[in-house]
């Protein structure tokens, strides 16, 4: 059985189809067969199914499915420094000023038209763009035209008058001297980026774990179900003991303390039944809550339509040639950490470059012109005439203690040797799972080995027992205690598949092969389960 999740990138939600392609907020599409143990058109809850309703509603694959989005939307904020920029602004006023007793003769002389105020009109339109590179050369260009409207110059027969400038400057950083923005602003978004493959690692690590904590509780419901109907059995078996021991003190073939023995080991048995029943009841509910079901009572009837696998693959085979080291660096928490040692070196290198002065040479050139009258352009008009700008401009920012530039790099510099001791952790505990699941693998194997041969003598020694004790070779107490030892052998015996089938689950989990990549998407492997 495979079951493909592809994990968010765009993270868009969608809706399951009856085709048997899933969605959620933390896997856009999932495509399932069936499972090779259940036969066709089986009833009942799947492995496949219970571990596609996991990565639908599991709580925690939707948080870590969100924070993948977060660490994306974080990387394209850090292209904005880079992002073509405009700025305009357009600006009018009105200016009214008192004329004095000597202006107003004057004016009168001159134009005979009596005033008492000047008023004044003016305008500015402001227009520019501008971009910065990656190199850290940031060019612009710009516009600006001025208009003036006097009324006493109008009356001194003086036309109204505009100014226009077009200007395209280009900013270098004079590196190594001062600071290259355009290397901060790229050193920055690379981290980001890096916190964003961080993040999509986390969200293989959690769906792994999910579906890890699924399979195995789905196993122990099984277990405990199994169990529950060996408790039943063994209570039915002993009742059946309890009936003919009744049967033979009626006849005064057994002494009547004879009853006192088989009732007290029909009691125990019932307890056992009682709480074989509430061990699958809970983990029934544990299971529906790893789900992200919000009504657990809905899978307390559940039939599970997977059995546990049989262990018919040899265990080398099941082993094969393991690589350590290739297990290790598929491990998405060590991936993880290598992308955030990765984000602090950038945070560093960014900080670093921050922390030197700010030493800029712009070099502008341009044209200006002065028009009399409404007119927008570069043309003479009237007595003026169109003249070429040019400047240079040096400046500098130098703060002297720069003690906020100085405790943000040594910040950087303690969280990238945190970033490279959380990697070597990763790697350790990634060594030490894998050898311990290979341990727990070989241990579960051996365990049900010999469990299964118990099981299957202390059947038959039930039925021997059984046989002496009708030909009078054997007592009552011999019998109830080959019955408890078999009881408790058969409760070994599924103990041990599930503890197999668990090992299993958790030897391909260790090896990164529970949950594999494919591009960009992500392979839950719930068939490699049933070898």
């Amino acid at each position: 059985m495979r079951l493909q999740a592809l994990a968010l990138l765009g993270l868009c939600a969608a809706c399951a189809q009856a085709a048997g392609t899933l969605s959620a907020p933390a896997v856009q599409a999932a495509e399932t067969t069936d499972s090779p143990a259940a036969p066709a058109g089986a009833a009942g809850l799947s492995l496949r199914q219970a571990a596609a309703a996991a990565l639908e509603r599991n709580s925690a694959i939707l948080g870590a499915g969100l924070q993948v989005r977060i660490s994306q939307a974080n990387a394209l904020a850090a292209q904005g420094p880079f992002d073509w920029q405009f700025n305009g602004s357009l600006t009018a006023g009105r200016t009214v000023r008192k004329l004095t007793a000597l202006e107003k003769s004057t004016l009168a002389g001159y134009t005979g038209v009596p005033a008492d105020n000047e008023l004044t009109f003016s305008e500015s339109t402001q227009a520019a763009v501008g971009k910065l590179f990656e190199s850290g050369l940031s060019p612009s260009l710009g516009f600006t035209a001025d208009a003036t409207r006097d009324r006493l110059l109008r009356l001194e027969g003086f036309p109204d008058q505009r100014t226009n400038v077009a200007t395209f400057s280009l900013t270098l950083p004079l590196a190594p001297l001062g600071r290259n923005n355009g290397t901060i602003a790229v050193e920055t978004r690379r981290g980001l980026r890096q916190e964003s493959l961080a993040a999509q690692q986390d969200l293989r690590q959690t769906v792994s774990q999910v579906v890890l904590a699924v399979v195995q509780k789905y196993w122990e419901c099984i277990a405990r179900a199994q169990q529950l109907d060996a408790a039943r059995a063994a209570e039915a078996r002993v009742a059946l003991l309890a009936r003919e021991t009744e049967k033979l003190i009626a006849a005064d073939q057994l002494p009547a303390a004879e009853r006192q023995l088989v009732l007290a080991s029909l009691a125990e048995h019932r307890s056992s039944t009682l709480a074989a029943a509430l061990a699958s009841e809970q983990s029934r509910r544990d299971l529906a809550l790893l789900l992200g079901s919000d009504a657990a009572d809905a899978y307390l009837g559940t039939v599970l339509a997977d059995p546990i696998p049989d262990a018919s693959a040899p265990l080398d085979q099941l082993i094969g040639a393991t690589d350590a080291g290739a297990a290790i660096m598929r491990r998405p928490e060590v991936l993880a950490a290598q992308a955030r040692l990765a984000e602090s070196e950038s945070r560093l290198r960014a900080a670093a470059e921050a922390r030197k002065p700010a030493v800029d040479l712009t070099l502008s050139a341009g044209y200006a012109a002065l028009h009399e009258g409404d007119s927008v352009g570069f043309t003479p008009t009237g007595a003026f005439v169109d003249q070429p700008t040019a400047a240079a401009t040096l400046s500098m920012q130098i703060p002297f203690e720069n003690s906020a530039a100085r405790g943000a790099e040594q910040a950087a510099a303690l969280a990238a040797e945190n970033s490279r001791v959380d990697l070597a952790q990763a790697r350790r505990a990634a060594g030490n799972g894998l050898a311990q699941a290979l341990a727990a693998l070989r241990t579960a194997s051996a365990t049900l080995e010999k469990a299964a041969d118990a099981e299957a003598r202390y059947k038959t020694a039930v039925e021997n027992e059984r046989t002496k004790r009708r030909l009078g070779l054997s007592t009552l107490i011999d019998v109830i205690t080959i019955e408890d030892r078999y009881a408790a052998a058969v409760d070994n015996l599924v103990q041990a598949r599930q503890a197999r089938a668990s090992a299993v689950a958790r030897w391909y989990y260790e090896q990164a092969l529970l949950v594999e990549v494919d591009q960009e998407r992500l392979l839950v492997r719930t068939d490699l389960l049933f070898q």
